[in-house]
């Protein structure tokens, strides 16, 4: 027997406490190696700090909670008995006390707690102040934290409320190193109907037209992009198979209509089956390290092996439908079909 979900046992959670989880997440992991060294620079031990787990959850109504505010955030943490006494006899050079794992945190402990979480944020390079009425109840990221002071764990629970956190830097392109990017290096596109893609045979040939930009002897014009990408950057082709780098440019996966045109009877999927389709032509494609990658500028030259009697791809939306040869069609560019791939 069917039945309706059961959506009213989901828990609510609102947009903006997904965006700060997301953000506030990163942000945490990222902080981790600053965090380490300013605690351990305060209790001058050895410090680590792993955040084990985060999850959207609700602030609590804990006493044992310190809070603090850092323009529109609210942070809290929550620490067990046994590492508020570790780091009040650390601060205060006394010996450690036995603790009650169920008991609050007593005034002057809390104090403690306080000053060094707001020492500890002003040394990772944030301004905080002690929040005066904890934001009980309301949306958060709570992050299960562990401490290695000494080489000895202890658990903290960190609490991250209220508005979107600022996003980190994308890692730049040279910061990735001795990673491989691969290019695909388009030579034509072509916009074709439906039923002309769907009439393509194994021998047959795909004509390109205006949309072919590479000449009989290799050389021409193409763009290095991704598969399912718009923007690329423009190369030009020569025989030796070298390609000189030029400026950003665009390239298409799908073709604006014209003109909007309203027949009686004509239906939202007979317009979409009227849509030419983008043919992506592919010859090959060019592999390097990321750091190689950020080095290149307009006018270098970008050293290949590639031929243009090489197997070439035929692409559509970022998806390989078929892959051929370049062949001369009458003084015209096209692509011989030597496989196709079956929509799925």
């Amino acid at each position: 027997m069917m039945s309706a979900y059961p959506w009213g046992a989901l828990e609510p959670v609102s947009r903006a406490a997904v965006r700060v989880s997301a953000s506030a997440r990163q942000s945490l992991r990222a902080s981790c190696s600053r965090a380490e060294g300013a605690l351990g620079e305060l209790l001058e031990i050895p410090c680590e700090v792993f955040v084990r787990r985060c999850q959207l959850g609700r602030a609590p109504a804990l006493s044992q909670a310190v809070w603090l505010s850092h323009e529109s955030l609210a942070l809290g943490a929550l620490v067990e008995p046994a590492l508020a006494a570790f780091i009040a006899a650390r601060v205060l050079r006394r010996g450690e006390p036995l603790t009650d794992p169920s008991a609050p945190l007593s005034a002057p402990l809390a104090a403690l707690l306080a000053a060094l979480a707001v020492e500890t944020a002003r040394r990772c390079g944030l301004a905080t102040t002690l929040l005066g009425a904890p934001p009980i109840g309301e949306e958060a990221l709570v992050a299960e934290v562990t401490l290695l002071l000494e080489g000895r764990p202890f658990s903290l629970t960190a609490f991250v409320v209220g508005a979107e956190a600022a996003p980190l830097p994308e890692p730049s392109l040279a910061q990735l190193g001795e990673l491989t990017l691969r290019v695909p290096l388009v030579v034509g596109t072509v916009a074709v109907e439906r039923h002309e893609l769907l009439g393509l045979e194994l021998g047959g040939a795909l004509l390109l037209g205006e949309g072919g930009t590479i000449d009989a002897t290799g050389g021409g014009r193409a763009i290095l992009v991704a598969p399912g990408c718009e923007r690329g950057i423009s190369v030009e082709l020569r025989p030796d198979a070298r390609l000189m780098v030029g400026e950003a440019a665009e390239a298409r996966l799908s073709v604006e209509p014209a003109k909007p045109v309203t027949t009686d009877g004509e239906t939202l999927t007979d317009v979409l089956l009227e849509t030419p389709v983008v043919v992506r032509v592919e010859l090959g494609a060019v592999s390097m390290t990321a750091r190689e990658w950020a080095r290149l500028g307009p006018g270098d030259v970008i050293e290949t092996a590639q031929r243009i009697a090489e197997p070439v791809v035929l692409r559509v939306a970022g998806r390989e439908v078929g892959r051929g040869e370049l062949v001369n069609v009458d003084g015209q560019v096209g692509v011989r079909i030597q496989k196709l791939y079956e929509a799925t």
